[in-house]
């Protein structure tokens, strides 16, 4: 419930700071005291997720710790240029929906990550269009990372 809630609250600020052209939040602006080393949980997932995307929760949650000291980010595929980001604890395997996917970087270079994070970070960057739209106010959603 809290990792929601920053979510939130972080794409409410980026998108403030974009429109007003101040500096966007930097990783180190958002640090996190200690990075979870134990045991990986298995991901906590049931029906239609489990049917169709369970490895790419596996594979999160094996690829070890990413984001904010204790999540990983699970990439579900929606198409060639289409992930839909969700955070999973690598500690409980709790899984939290991210209700929107990220899209449209077909001219970026081969190495591009539509979501980028850091493990020692609780800031999340979606790079791309949100659910396939560049609609007004969520202009961070669009702009462009330099290579």
């Amino acid at each position: 419930m809290r990792l929601a809630a920053a979510l939130s609250i972080l794409l409410v600020l980026a998108a403030s700071a974009s429109a007003q052209d101040k500096a966007l939040p930097k990783f180190g602006d958002y640090p996190v005291k200690t990075i979870y080393k134990g045991k990986h949980a298995k991901p906590k997932i049931y029906g239609d997720l489990k049917r169709y995307y369970e490895s790419s929760y596996t594979s999160a949650i094996e690829g070890g710790v990413t984001f904010a000291g204790e999540y990983a980010i699970a990439k579900r595929p929606c198409g060639s240029t289409c992930v839909m980001p969700d955070i999973v604890s690598v500690k409980t395997g709790k899984v939290v929906i991210i209700p929107f996917s990220i899209s449209g970087w077909r001219e970026y270079h081969d190495n591009f990550d539509p979501v980028e994070v850091k493990s020692d970070s609780r800031l999340i960057v979606f790079l791309g269009a949100r659910n396939e739209s560049c609609r007004s106010g969520f202009t961070t959603m669009c702009w462009r990372r330099a290579s």
